[in-house]
């Protein structure tokens, strides 16, 4: 038996909190761990997780957008970032706080830096696919412009799926992720709840957070 782990934002604050208690009851050692745009702070990844990395938990892959489509992302348009920039700046206790997911963040630190082989050398123990990225397929695709939509985008998911079975190719999966367009699924950021909050905003500050 092979076990795999993979969280989407706060997914990440889960299984910091949960591997190591798991560990500790004895599960086997975890093959591949997958970060889709992680929430953590890079304080707490280093505290809970760095040390696993290359040892109980084999690999870690981790994909996250450049910082200039982090940027270019928004929050229902009240804030004019990615949600890991609203977290950053509001929801974090410390101004400023870094986020795993952040390029800035990543690159910023280091010791994850080197982790992840942007310091200037290789890793062979983690790795960061930016999106979106050049191609579409193989392990190394990541086509998400969101950070909410990195578990709907089919290179991502397939690259998750590829890498877990050891396979090169989409065309290499017996079953694919599909192409599935946001339209069809509905975006959460038109939710009635989330028009709601839009109005609120603009009743009580005069137009959308568009700064930190």
């Amino acid at each position: 038996m092979r076990l795999h782990a993979a969280g989407h934002s706060a997914g990440a604050i889960f299984h910091a909190n949960f591997l190591p208690v798991a560990f500790n009851a004895g599960i086997p050692d975890v093959e591949q761990l997958h970060f889709l745009a992680p929430a953590i702070r890079v304080d707490a990844f280093k505290t809970h997780l760095m040390r696993l990395i290359g040892d109980r938990v084999k690999q870690l892959a981790l994909f996250t957008m450049v910082k200039e489509q982090e940027l270019d992302d928004h929050c229902a348009n009240v804030y004019r970032k990615s949600l890991l920039y609203l977290i950053r700046f509001s929801f974090e206790k410390d101004r400023n706080a870094e986020l795993l997911g952040l390029e800035e963040s990543l690159r910023r630190d280091r010791d994850v830096a080197a982790l992840f082989g942007l310091g200037g050398a290789p890793s062979a123990e983690a790795g960061v696919i930016f999106s979106p990225s050049v191609g579409s397929d193989g392990e190394h695709a990541s086509r998400s412009t969101t950070h909410g939509g990195f578990d709907d985008d089919a290179p991502t998911m397939n690259s998750v799926a590829l890498r877990i079975l050891g396979l090169k190719t989409r065309s290499d999966l017996k079953l694919a992720y599909p192409e599935t367009s946001r339209a069809l699924l509905g975006d959460p950021w038109t939710a009635p709840e989330v028009e709601e909050l839009r109005r609120s905003f603009a009743a009580a500050f005069g137009s959308p957070a568009a700064t930190a």
